[in-house]
């Protein structure tokens, strides 16, 4: 496992935190299916931001990883194409050959 630190000033803090749960709607109470009451969310505001933070970089990475995937399959499918085209070159100018007439 690696981590990724950021250094903030301290007095960036509580704004960071209100921002990144007001951006993503940090619930302050969630619903306990046991109870069937709603409770205080048991994420703290911090671990939210965490959180938040974590699956942003999860999804770019996510996205990179596919549009590497998409790239090598344009890639091969533009390779194969061409393959494709010059057997079908290949044939045709063989049948001009064999077939003078048209």
């Amino acid at each position: 496992m690696w981590k990724i630190q950021i250094p903030l000033p301290d007095d960036t803090h509580d704004d960071v935190i209100a921002a990144f749960c007001d951006l993503f709607k940090y619930p302050t109470e969630i619903y306990d299916p046991v109870t069937e009451q709603m409770i205080p969310n048991p994420l703290t505001q911090e671990n939210f931001v965490q959180d938040q933070l974590a699956y942003y970089i999860l999804e770019i990475t996510m996205n990179h990883i596919v549009n590497q995937a998409k790239v090598a399959a344009y890639e091969q499918a533009k390779a194969d194409a061409e393959l494709r085209a010059l057997d079908a070159i290949a044939w045709y100018d063989q049948y001009r050959i064999d077939h003078p007439e048209g």
